[in-house]
């Protein structure tokens, strides 16, 4: 039978069926499962199968948790990194914001005369010709 039959006969919408077994429940739990009417949909727990090479290996399992535990604490480190480095990024934006508005201000008091001829680090225009 098709979703639109089973929803028909289960009067579970085909939405709903087709949502169920594309989430991987099996055709008969897909069809004979309540609504849940609360709020979130929620699936039903599976039982472990009995087979012993379906669950998990212990070492496994302790490999997962520390793996996630040194990936918690990478993380961590790595947005305590980025934070320091942008918080002296933000030291060092105002810094030379405040010695660029130093500088404007004397240009505009009249004390630098004549700002490009002041600077020390500017070659003077005669230091080209006699190379």
């Amino acid at each position: 039978m098709s979703v639109v039959d089973w929803s028909r006969l289960t009067g579970i919408s085909a939405d709903l069926i087709a949502k169920r077994l594309k989430a991987g429940w099996s055709v008969e739990l897909a069809l004979t499962a309540p609504l849940d009417t609360r709020g979130r949909k929620r699936k039903p727990k599976v039982k472990q199968p009995k087979d012993r090479l379906a669950l998990p290996l212990p070492a496994l399992v302790d490999y997962q948790r520390d793996m996630h535990t040194a990936h918690r604490r990478l993380s961590q480190s790595v947005r305590a990194f980025i934070r320091e480095m942008e918080q002296q990024m933000a030291d060092l934006r105002h810094g030379l914001d405040q010695l660029m508005a130093a500088q404007q201000a004397d240009i505009y008091r009249g004390r630098v005369e004549n700002f490009e001829e002041s600077r020390p680090d500017r070659m003077s225009p005669s230091a080209p010709d006699s190379l």
